[in-house]
């Protein structure tokens, strides 16, 4: 198998969002509807997981997850370039062209669209998405150990990273990441630090988005006409 070199940032992914390599403890989220399948589904073959991860962008999705903090949080997409992000109180729509962010306070919403080019649209789910593109593509299709577990329903399939894998981290570690079989979404991603193991994205529930999950609840304004400037006045002195 072709080894991977990564540092322990790389390992942990986005991580500034998810638990850091020396952390001394161990936070696992619980699904009570995560099980392992000793038999399971038909797995896909390697180069069709590779695949499917790959072209999971073009897939549409709601996910409800569990994230490095145990927070919930929600990631969907539509697969044309359009995703909405985060909870409750505070979503961010993003589009090739333009982010919306929109904060409830006093029980209303409040957005603001700012162009993409000076807004930030990144997640901690898809920050760890883009981490584990990385992995599966630095690894050329050629994974170690596999198993198959369904998650929030759905049939997953789950790539151990091992040390011999990722060289250059100094502390025994090991990566997993489950993906749906169907979409190529991310289910779960979890490191095994010398025995403590880390979940930083579990999906609790997976759901179809409908067609009006992409509109920010009211309409935003600016980010220009968002602020308030004041002109100095020429007094016409010398």
């Amino acid at each position: 198998m072709r080894k991977w070199v990564a540092s322990c940032s790389v390992v942990m992914i986005a991580a500034g969002a998810l638990a850091a390599c020396g952390s001394s403890g161990s936070s696992k989220a619980t699904n009570p509807s995560e099980t392992t399948n000793p038999g399971g589904a038909s797995s896909p073959s390697d180069s069709d997981l590779a695949k499917l991860v790959t072209n999971a962008g073009k897939q549409k999705f709601k996910l409800t997850y569990v994230d490095g903090s145990g927070a919930s949080q929600m990631y969907e997409q539509d697969g044309k370039g359009n995703s909405v992000s985060g909870s409750d109180d505070s979503l961010t729509f993003a589009t090739a062209t333009s982010i919306v962010s929109c904060d409830k306070s006093s029980g209303a919403y409040q957005c603001t669209e700012t162009p993409a080019s000076q807004g930030n649209a990144a997640s901690p789910f898809s920050g760890i998405v883009t981490a584990v593109q990385s992995q599966f593509t630095a690894l050329g299709g050629h994974f170690g150990s596999r198993s198959s577990k369904t998650i929030a329903g759905r049939d997953a399939e789950c790539v151990t990273f091992s040390q011999d894998d990722l060289v250059g981290s100094a502390a025994q570690v090991s990566y997993s990441g489950c993906i749906d079989k169907q979409t190529g979404a991310t289910l779960e991603v979890a490191v095994d630090d010398a025995g403590k193991k880390t979940t930083s994205l579990l999906v609790t529930k997976f759901e179809e988005p409908g067609p009006s999950d992409f509109t920010p609840p009211v309409t935003p304004s600016t980010y220009a006409s968002s602020l308030s400037i004041t002109l100095p006045v020429n007094s016409g002195g010398s």
